[in-house]
């Protein structure tokens, strides 16, 4: 039988020989933090050399990357373009853009 996690308002179970998911274990590992999600923070100081001097950084996090593929593609930057620079494929940034014009209609 599987126990649920403890943390409150939480579904999933726990992993083995645990009691909070996987989930919770890894987020309070990294930021000793239970409920801190990285992809919902942004950093513009992060995106603005990707952004201005053109600059490569697959160091981002999801949120950043999203951020300064929308702003590249404000500016005229071709899709194959963002994708090298933020290390994600071409076909990831065509897709950000049709979740963009289907959000944005």
């Amino acid at each position: 039988m599987s126990r649920r996690c403890r943390i409150p308002d939480c579904t999933r179970n726990a992993a083995p020989r645990r009691r909070i998911c996987w989930a919770h274990k890894n987020r309070l590992y990294r930021y000793q933090d239970p409920h801190l999600k990285v992809r919902n923070i942004t950093h513009p100081e992060d995106i603005r050399p990707v952004v201005e001097d053109r600059l490569p950084d697959h160091g981002l996090t999801f949120t950043d990357r999203r951020t300064a593929a929308r702003e590249l593609a404000a500016r005229g930057v071709h899709p194959a373009e963002i994708a090298e620079l933020i290390g994600v494929t071409e076909r990831t940034v065509y897709r950000w853009q049709a979740q963009a014009r289907q959000n944005a209609a």
